[in-house]
C-alpha cells in the first residue's frame, strides 16, 4: 500500500512515536485531583510542555480494590494493552492558548483514560499547558515525549 505523503512541516510539528524518547517528569508521582502543568521536572531541568509531542502515563503504587476491572489482553512486560477499569482513573485536557496569549486557554484534546498504562501523542503541537485530574486513590508517573 501506497502511503501519503507526509510535509516537511507536518513531520516537525508531528514526529512519528518512533522518532521519539520518554523522559520522566521528576515532579510526579501525581496524586488524587487536579494539578495544572507549564513545565516539568527533567532530573533538575525544567522545561516547558510546549516542546514536548505527548506523554506516557503509568500508575505509581497500589490500585484501589473496589474499582471494576475488565480483562483484556496484558503485554506482560510493559502493562499497556486492553485491560480497562470501570471507572476513569484519569483525565488529561491539552490546551492551547489563543493568538499572543490574548484570548486564554482553550481545549484542544480531552482523554479520559480507564487504564492503569497510556501512551498518547497531542493532537495539535505546541500545547500551552496540561491539565490533569486524578481519580481518588490512584497515583501516576508521567513520562513526556520529546525528539532525539
Amino acid at each position: 500500500m501506497v502511503g501519503l505523503p507526509t510535509g516537511v512541516i507536518d513531520t516537525i510539528l508531528h514526529p512519528p512515536i518512533g522518532g521519539l524518547t520518554n523522559l520522566l517528569d521528576y515532579n510526579g508521582p501525581y496524586t488524587a485531583g487536579p494539578h495544572t502543568l507549564t513545565t516539568w521536572n527533567d532530573n533538575g531541568t525544567t522545561r516547558n510542555v510546549s516542546n514536548t509531542f505527548g506523554m506516557i502515563a503509568t500508575v505509581n503504587g497500589a490500585i484501589p480494590i473496589e474499582w471494576g476491572l475488565e480483562l483484556g489482553w496484558d503485554d506482560p512486560i510493559t502493562g499497556f494493552g486492553g485491560t480497562y477499569y470501570q471507572g476513569r482513573v484519569l483525565q488529561v485536557v491539552v490546551q492551547h492558548q489563543l493568538l499572543l496569549g490574548l484570548g486564554g486557554y482553550v481545549d484542544t484534546q480531552i482523554e479520559n483514560i480507564f487504564q492503569a498504562a497510556v501512551a498518547m501523542t497531542w493532537n495539535e503541537a505546541l500545547p500551552g499547558r496540561i491539565g490533569l485530574y486524578v481519580a481518588p486513590g490512584w497515583s501516576f508517573d508521567l513520562q513526556f515525549l520529546m525528539a532525539l
